[in-house]
């Protein structure tokens, strides 16, 4: 089982009480790392109601849908698809679609046809995505899409985040964001346009997403431990079933049932040395790495603990624990191995910054990457020599560790966006290479997404 944090929330700023979920192995040596409290998020941004829109007889929005019912019907009969102008509660949009029968006025909300969604089988678009398949809510479970809009050509913005993720949504989209420089605030569901005209207020950021929470699925079907495979892909030989390391490592290799073979006479004595595993190579074959280091694309989407896994395989070999900064660090050469580490930590409830350089070895001078996080929900290595040296962030760190602070909201390039409505508890989806929430579903006057309106803003329960 992977070292958890105990009591951790999905996200959101802490305050509050908490309990005790330590235990012993593992879950005792992250109650030893963490401590044994923690603290609930002001307001949780997933609701546990799975439909409380309320109804608008009888409002002022009612009385405007009668109208535009009444034109609709003039103009085209019982349906009408067009551009109306709209702003009800401090929320602008646009009419996208009405239906005359049912009184139902749409305005969805886009983002780019390119933009990646994660699937539970890997990836897609949004111009490839479709009523019907299945994407993530923000909660990190499978959610089916439900409705998916025409393409539209409004303008965009581009909305670029202190870590380097970026999203491009048409000017009505809207985000579940909190506003002002501190952790403690209240989040709300804030138009694009409002947000770029206040990106930065008394020369400080001053608009936040959470971390979007753990991708949630089943036990997959693996050719080979997870753990192990991240030992071999970060030091073990290409074509063989070995690993250079030190004991510790071939001790924990060893529980996940690969004895290591006898130290060769010539390395008796060292502290690292190169053993082979019993029935390794046979395995990395059937998992397609054998001459070919890379993550499958199973591992990438096999459950929580299993990926947990494989990240603590990589950092036990090419992993480091920066003692300052109080972060975890993963060191590479490969460009496939590090993309593989940053999706395995986003879809893991981490927030992975990603940095290249340059380093000179043997007389060559070599790119290397650097993917760093604050560990929120896991220990990140398993050999007790490393894990011993991890530490709690302060509370001010760990608790900016669980957002995403927007740093930047420009106009972004005229392309064609679209919306997709989902069954998710609280309507929202992933989306990005970097796994980023969105509060994306289309704006219908039948009711309000859960919660009140309140100053022009819909706002958490």
């Amino acid at each position: 089982m992977p070292r958890q944090l105990p009591d951790s929330p999905r996200s959101g700023p802490v305050s509050g009480g908490g309990r005790t979920r330590a235990g012993t192995g593992q879950d005792a040596m992250a109650a030893r790392i963490w401590g044994p409290r923690r603290t609930r998020a002001v307001d949780e941004w997933e609701s546990d109601e799975t439909d409380t829109w309320r109804a608008i007889v009888g409002t002022a929005l009612h009385e405007w849908i009668t109208g535009v019912r009444y034109e609709a019907c003039l103009a085209t009969g019982l349906n009408a698809s067009f551009e109306v102008p709209v702003s009800y509660g401090g929320v602008p949009g646009h009419a996208d679609e009405v239906i005359w029968t049912t009184g139902e006025v749409t305005d969805y909300k886009g983002i780019a046809l390119t933009t990646p969604i994660p699937t539970p089988s890997g990836w897609t678009t949004m111009g490839a995505v479709q009523p019907g398949d299945e994407v993530f809510g923000s909660d990190g479970r499978p959610c089916q899409v439900v409705v998916k809009s025409a393409p539209k050509q409004i303008g965009t913005y581009v909305v670029r985040f202190k870590d380097g993720a970026s999203v491009v949504c048409d000017r009505e989209h809207l985000w579940w964001a909190m506003r002002g420089q501190g952790v403690r605030g209240h989040l709300e569901v804030a138009c694009i346009e409002e947000m770029a005209a206040s990106v930065m207020s008394r020369g400080q950021v001053n608009w936040r997403v959470p971390v979007a929470g753990p991708l949630m699925l089943p036990d997959a079907d693996l050719p080979l431990s997870p753990y192990v495979l991240g030992c071999w892909l970060g030091d073990g030989s290409l074509g063989e079933g070995r690993i250079c390391k030190h004991p510790q490592l071939f001790a924990e290799i060893k529980r996940e049932g690969f004895p290591a073979g006898r130290i060769p006479p010539s390395q008796q004595g060292r502290v690292v040395a190169v053993r082979t595993l019993s029935g390794l190579r046979a395995k990395l074959r059937d998992a397609g790495v054998l001459n070919d280091k890379h993550v499958p694309a199973a591992y990438l989407r096999a459950s929580l603990p299993q990926r947990i896994a494989l990240v603590q395989g990589l950092m036990d070999t090419d992993g480091s624990w920066n003692k300052p900064r109080r972060r975890a660090v993963f060191t590479t050469t490969s460009k496939a191995l590090a993309a593989a580490m940053a999706e395995l930590l986003a879809s893991s409830g981490e927030k992975p910054v990603t940095w290249w350089g340059k380093s000179r070895g043997s007389g060559l001078l070599v790119d290397y990457c650097h993917v760093e996080w604050t560990p929120t929900r896991f220990v990140p290595f398993r050999t007790p020599v490393k894990a011993s040296l991890v530490s709690v962030p302060g509370p001010a760190k760990l608790a900016r560790a669980r957002w995403r602070t927007i740093s930047e909201i420009t106009a972004g390039p005229d392309v064609a966006t679209a919306c997709i409505a989902v069954n998710s508890r609280n309507l929202t989806y992933l989306c990005g290479p970097e796994i980023t929430l969105l509060a994306c579903w289309p704006l219908m006057t039948g009711g309000w997404p859960p919660g009140t309106c309140s100053s022009g803003y819909w706002s958490c329960p």
